[in-house]
């Protein structure tokens, strides 16, 4: 009888503790996503705005692009001019046509898939609020809120029992808790930066900027001006021998 109840009592204890270890891997993962996230841990972040929706995948029309003041190690975010007006975007079955997104993607080729997070805007101009893709606030979507609206330059978090913490200059202040919700931290000092666009054009027309594609229209262009070249060449020939047929007829 003993022996049973004490199986019962580590199984319980083994089971709590297996719990708590998922607990603890899972706030992990969620911290990892988010400082990745706010320190250039994707290709590029995206504020828009869905134009059309084809199973997961959406035609997106990027409003502005945010980019943390600080990097994770290892970073090598997208210059502004490699990023298209226009993109297509994988990962986007919680999403609608005419959803306002704000999206950390990774390119693959011509098109970009969700990598540290896909949420949901409330308008694509600052200021605005950012929640989950139900449309429920959370921690991360409060520090997010706070990151999209100073462009990057708030972008160290902590979460902590459910509660989300800006660190800046020495200072912490409360950004999210679970009785309040979403907390706006007054900052004094916060750097008014400037919006960054994406460049003019479709996706086609970032993926010119494969230096294997480039190679590839340098080679095309040599083409058509020796093609040039040997039209011009053989029109001089012409020319050389049609004005010999003239002179030995005039003789």
């Amino acid at each position: 009888m003993h022996s049973k109840t004490a199986q019962k009592w580590w199984s319980a204890l083994a089971t709590a503790c297996i719990l708590a270890v998922l607990c603890l891997l899972a706030a992990a993962a969620a911290d990892d996503a988010l400082y990745a996230f706010t320190h250039n841990g994707q290709d590029v972040v995206v504020l828009g705005q869905i134009d059309k929706m084809s199973g997961d995948t959406a035609t997106v029309q990027v409003r502005e692009l945010l980019r943390s003041s600080k990097s994770q190690r290892g970073a090598s975010p997208l210059h502004s001019e490699q990023v298209a007006a226009t993109i297509t975007v994988k990962g986007l079955s919680a999403f609608a046509a005419g959803d306002r997104v704000l999206l950390s993607l990774q390119k693959k080729g011509g098109s970009y898939q969700v990598d540290m997070g896909a949420y949901r805007a409330s308008s694509t101009e600052l200021p605005l609020q950012i929640t989950e893709p139900d449309g429920a606030a959370s921690a991360q979507s409060a520090c997010l809120t706070v990151f999209a609206n100073s462009r990057g330059a708030l972008c160290d978090f902590t979460l902590q029992d459910g509660s989300a913490f800006l660190e800046y200059r020495g200072q912490r202040y409360q950004v999210y808790s679970p009785a309040q919700g979403f907390l706006d931290p007054q900052v004094p000092g916060t750097p008014q930066l400037q919006p960054t666009y994406p460049a003019a054009g479709s996706n086609w027309f970032t993926r010119l900027q494969s230096p294997v594609l480039f190679g590839l229209l340098g080679l095309g262009a040599l083409a058509v001006l020796f093609f040039f070249w040997q039209l011009r060449r053989r029109a001089r020939r012409r020319t050389v021998r049609l004005k010999n047929g003239v002179h030995q007829h005039d003789d």
